[in-house]
């Protein structure tokens, strides 16, 4: 996320602390969301659901790509755009 912020802000002072920023951003809604999607409870290996060892871990691994693909295709289409304009 942190790249995906200082891709649109051209900036070093950005690129150093957006990481830092977008991670208390990040957590504050992770709150939000019920425990099965909070990134927190899956990285610090709670039992998300009641399924075992083995089922937790799919899960787990499919909602940390869910949450990846959309950050790197809204990173990809800011960076795409940045490109097309540098190439004109």
């Amino acid at each position: 996320m942190g790249l995906m912020v200082s891709a649109v802000l051209l900036n070093r002072f950005v690129a150093v602390m957006s990481p830092v920023v977008m991670y208390i951003c990040f957590k504050n809604i992770m709150d939000i969301l019920p425990g099965n999607f909070n990134i927190g409870m899956i990285e610090n290996g709670r039992k998300v659901l009641e399924a075992g060892s083995a089922g937790n871990i799919i899960f787990s691994l499919g909602v940390i790509l869910f949450y990846a693909v959309i950050i790197a295709s809204i990173f990809c289409k800011i960076a795409g755009r940045r490109i097309k304009n540098e190439i004109v």
